[in-house]
C-alpha cells in the first residue's frame, strides 16, 4: 500500500492537501527563524532546500503536505500532527495501523523531509531522534469490511477525469478511482482499519458526503448505502500492522 503518495487520504483538520539527488542534512533545529518560516509554509517542498527534521512541535496549525513530482522523487511535510503519521509517511503505513509494544509518545511533532529516498531518511531520522524502530507484523485486530450493499448507486460515476482526491471535513470527491481507494478514505475519516471486500476493480468519480457532527458507524452506513450502495460491516481479521519499538 503506497500510503503515503498516492493512496494517502488523511484528514488532518479540515482539509486534506494532496500535492501532485542531494545529500542527507538531519537538523534539531532550524537556527534561523525567517528560513525557518519558510520552510514550514512553502506552497512547494521542491524550492525548500535537503533537509529531514524530526521534532516535538514549534508550530501553531496543523497540516500533513505531500509534494511529487516526476523525476524529483516525492517530498513530505507534517506540522503539529501525532508521532503516527511521522512514522506512517517514514514507513509507508497507514497511521490507523500502528501499534506501540510499549507506550506511545504523547504530543505533537514536527517533520520534514525534503531529500532524494525521503522515506528512508524519516526513517533513520526518527531512530536517531526518538529511539523508535518499526517492523510489520501480521496482528489479529479490529477492522472494518466494506462491502457492496446494492448495484447501481447515485453517487457512483463513470470515470472522466485523470486519477485524482479531495478530502474534505464532510465530503470526499475521488475521480477515476476504485473502492480500495475509498476504503483508504474510510479508514482515515474513521481512525480504523477498513478492508475492500467489494470484489471489484472498476474504477468510478465518486463523491460521497457524511456528516462531520455524527461519524458513527450506523450514520457513516447510512449515508454510504444511500450514495454509493456500499456497506462496512464490523469484524476482527489478522491485518499487517507496524509494530513501533524501543530500539535496544
Amino acid at each position: 500500500m503506497a500510503w503515503a503518495k498516492v493512496k494517502l487520504a488523511l484528514l488532518v483538520g479540515a482539509i486534506l492537501i494532496i500535492v501532485s539527488g542531494t545529500a542527507v542534512v538531519a537538523v534539531n533545529e532550524v537556527c534561523n527563524p525567517i528560513r525557518d518560516k519558510t520552510i514550514w509554509t512553502a506552497k512547494s517542498l521542491y524550492s525548500v532546500p535537503p533537509l529531514v527534521v524530526v521534532r516535538p512541535t514549534k508550530l501553531e496549525t496543523t497540516e500533513y503536505f505531500v509534494c511529487e513530482e516526476r523525476g524529483l522523487g516525492t517530498r513530505y511535510r507534517g506540522r503539529k500532527l501525532p508521532i503516527t503519521f511521522a512514522l506512517a509517511t517514514a514507513y509507508d503505513f497507514s497511521p490507523y495501523r500502528i501499534v506501540f509494544s510499549e507506550a506511545p509518545l504523547t504530543g505533537s511533532f514536527d517533520f520534514l523531509a525534503t531529500v532524494t529516498n525521503a522515506q528512508q531518511a524519516l526513517r533513520t531520522e526518527i531512530h536517531h531522534q526518538l529511539n523508535l524502530v518499526g517492523q510489520s507484523e501480521m496482528r489479529t485486530t479490529n477492522c472494518l469490511i466494506l462491502q457492496v450493499n446494492q448495484r447501481n448507486a447515485p453517487g457512483l460515476k463513470p470515470p472522466k477525469k485523470h486519477s485524482n482526491t479531495l478530502v474534505l471535513e464532510d465530503e470526499a470527491v475521488l475521480s477515476s478511482h476504485s473502492f480500495e481507494k475509498l476504503a483508504n478514505v474510510l479508514e482515515s475519516i474513521l481512525e480504523q482499519p477498513v478492508i475492500d471486500r467489494t470484489k471489484t476493480q472498476e474504477k468510478f468519480d465518486i463523491t460521497f458526503k457524511w456528516s462531520a457532527q455524527d461519524k458513527s458507524l450506523e450514520s457513516m452506513n447510512r449515508a454510504l448505502r444511500d450514495q454509493l450502495g456500499l456497506e462496512l460491516v464490523p469484524s476482527r481479521e489478522p491485518i499487517k500492522m507496524l509494530v513501533v519499538k524501543i530500539a535496544r
